[in-house]
């Protein structure tokens, strides 16, 4: 399980490169709070979201969620949901959530309108952060529960321990094969 901790920090921390190259599609929680300041989630986030108004091949989160009485979670997400020659819709998707810091996410989140990239991706590699969970798919088609094609995986740490020992190492793959899609995708501008 370490390896894999390892190997998702990294990716996480490739993603939230990923979407400093794709900012001009996304905007900070502080900026959806001021524009809709009824938003629950941007009062107890901060970080970075696709901008609603830009249209995106590539849809992102890199951020840190503190509600209330809740420990902080970092979340470094990336999706691409499109259209095959066939009509079927292939998902390419890196979703990795880990815990942090409480201390350290609850100050993230209270300086919300500051944090920076950089922020987040200190926060994930402090040694505190550990893997929480992982959603990949690699041109995965089809519903969750009947996959039609592709690979996916959906797992939390606890699930993730009660499987074969290999699969640690197929989820890794899974993350650098989709991270090289994603990141050959086109930047939005």
């Amino acid at each position: 399980m370490e390896e894999l901790n390892t190997a998702a920090k990294q990716v996480g921390n490739e993603l939230i490169s990923l979407s400093n190259i794709h900012s001009q599609a996304m905007k900070s929680w502080s900026d959806i709070l001021a524009q809709n300041p009824g938003s629950p989630t941007a009062k107890v986030g901060a970080g970075f979201v696709n901008n609603p108004q830009k249209q995106s091949t590539l849809e992102m989160v890199v951020d840190v969620l503190a509600p209330p009485n809740t420990p902080p979670v970092l979340r470094t997400w990336a999706i691409q949901v499109r259209t095959g020659t066939d009509q079927k819709t292939y998902v390419n998707n890196i979703q990795l959530s880990f815990t942090i810091n409480p201390d350290a996410g609850k100050q993230l989140v209270s300086q919300s309108s500051t944090v920076t990239r950089e922020n987040i991706s200190q926060l994930l590699q402090a040694p505190e952060a550990q893997l929480m969970s992982v959603t990949v798919s690699n041109e995965a088609s089809g519903t969750a529960a009947q996959l039609t094609s592709g690979e996916r995986y959906d797992f939390t740490t606890g699930e993730l321990s009660q499987q074969s020992a290999d699969m640690p190492a197929k989820i890794s793959q899974a993350l650098q094969t989709v991270l090289g899609k994603l990141k050959a995708l086109p930047v939005t501008s």
